[in-house]
């Protein structure tokens, strides 16, 4: 018998009205009302301060399980093309987020497709202090292109010969944010406040392959595989120090409501 499909959505009990975050709600079927009430605020305040804009791609890392962390905030649709991550074996989840030991997630986001040259930024919360391997990368063995994040060692936006800031940060715990805005305006900030930065003009290109998060997508091969449980993780456009900071904040306000903050 013919007739017109419906929609379950999911209200939420918090009596947050944003659509985005209904429709976050829908597709992980997260009822878990200070989970709600916590997009609620993110979503609201992103949008207020000018971040949601900037942004293709943002994971809260929520719910606890593959299904509930795979979908991307700004588009839940299960599709490559909405961003939804593909993880595999090598995760575990839980209410602190999702950790990758020995593991990694395709964003099937292709910098060549998604991402511009000097306008661009990827960021990673971590919840553990741990030293080296890839929290997000991509390495494209033709023409050497490289967009990749070890939030507390290394970091470069496309040009191996220019764009690399190799420095440490003291510690590897907290909200690392990757940044060019300009040819030569390349960024990397830690809870809100640049730690390093280069201003060598970025000549290089743009991978053809996706972003992996939580390894290095080596040519198609994933390798150097992160151990820090990821909190939250976004990709978009150049995020300049001021919005760095703000950014910051809102996403510590969403760890702490929800708490599990570092």
């Amino acid at each position: 018998m013919g007739g017109t499909a419906t929609i379950a959505w999911v209200v939420p009990k918090t009596g947050c009205a944003d659509a985005d975050v209904i429709a976050f709600l829908s597709a992980t079927g997260i009822t878990d009302s200070t989970i709600e009430n916590a997009l609620c605020v993110l979503v609201t305040s992103a949008k207020a301060n000018g971040w949601w804009a900037k942004c293709i791609a943002i994971y809260p890392m929520v719910g606890g399980t593959s299904t509930t962390c795979k979908y991307n905030l700004k588009d839940p649709q299960n599709t490559n093309g909405a961003f939804r991550l593909a993880y595999d074996a090598g995760w575990s989840f839980s209410a602190t987020g999702a950790s990758p030991s020995n593991g990694y997630a395709d964003t099937f986001i292709i910098p060549s497709s998604h991402l511009a040259l000097n306008d661009v930024h990827s960021s990673y919360y971590s919840r553990e202090n741990v030293v080296g391997e890839y929290d997000i990368g991509v390495f494209d063995s033709s023409g050497s292109k490289e967009f990749a994040l070890i939030v507390n060692l290394y970091s470069v936006i496309y040009d191996e010969s220019s764009s690399i800031i190799a420095a440490a940060s003291a510690d590897g715990s907290g909200y690392f944010l990757n940044s060019r805005t300009s040819s030569n305006a390349h960024n990397v900030y830690r809870n809100g406040s640049s730690f390093a930065s280069s201003a060598n003009a970025n000549i290089g290109v743009l991978p053809t392959i996706s972003v992996y998060l939580g390894a290095l997508n080596s040519s198609g091969t994933p390798s150097a595989f992160s151990t820090k449980e990821c909190a939250f993780a976004t990709f978009g456009t150049g995020i300049d120090a001021s919005l760095a900071a703000t950014m910051y904040t809102d996403i510590q306000t969403f760890q702490t409501a929800l708490s599990r903050q570092v």
